[in-house]
């Protein structure tokens, strides 16, 4: 009984390496013989079972933009099929695939015409990505596309200009730059009235 519990935690770790490489189809295998020999622990099983529904769904959501290449969804649908994958990869810590994601997600966006807000959500998902990737001057490159596109509304530019100023006190930018955003930061802050956002 013992060694059929350390083959199942052995297949559950090898599903979690699976996972983090992007591999959802080998990852899906692996995790679905762990759920299958079972667990000691009930934690464990939960573990298992939630990686296997991460690997599961993004065995189906390639699977489908894999079909869209038959152009048998709609654009929308494509868009939409991307930001799932972008952050699916980004919850299993594979952030290249999901900068992929991401990027395949804001051009068909673009194409389709849809707004700035809708364009500028995914500025962030792209510059959230790359601070987690620890590539600060990306992420301020798209924290500043974010900018332009939410011109006009003084609370969500405040959290951007606080963004860009994290991201540049991370990557090391001189004092300079880093007080200057942090002042637009504060101006937009007063901007808005809120005093919660003019504290932080």
């Amino acid at each position: 009984m013992k060694d059929k519990f350390s083959e199942s935690e052995c297949f559950h770790c090898i599903g979690k390496v699976q996972l983090s490489l992007g591999d959802f189809v080998a990852a899906r295998r692996s995790l679905k013989k762990a759920l299958l020999l079972g667990s000691q622990q009930p934690g464990d099983k939960k573990a298992v079972k939630k990686a296997f529904k991460y690997a599961d769904k993004g065995c189906k959501l390639e699977e489908e933009l894999s079909e869209d290449q038959g152009s048998r969804l709609s654009s929308h649908q494509a868009v939409e099929l991307s930001e799932q994958l972008g952050d699916l990869y980004c919850k299993v810590g594979y952030y290249s695939k999901a900068l992929d994601a991401y990027r395949a997600q804001l051009k068909g966006a673009e194409a389709l015409g849809k707004p700035a807000r809708e364009l500028a959500v995914i500025h962030v998902s792209l510059a959230a990505t790359y601070t987690d990737l620890r590539q600060h001057s990306k992420a301020v490159e798209h924290y500043r596309k974010e900018l332009a596109l939410r011109q006009g509304n003084s609370t969500e530019e405040c959290s951007t200009w606080l963004n860009i100023a994290a991201a540049q006190e991370e990557s090391g930018c001189i004092f300079d730059d880093v007080e200057s955003s942090y002042s637009s930061a504060l101006s937009c802050a007063q901007a808005s009235g809120q005093a919660r956002l003019q504290v932080r």
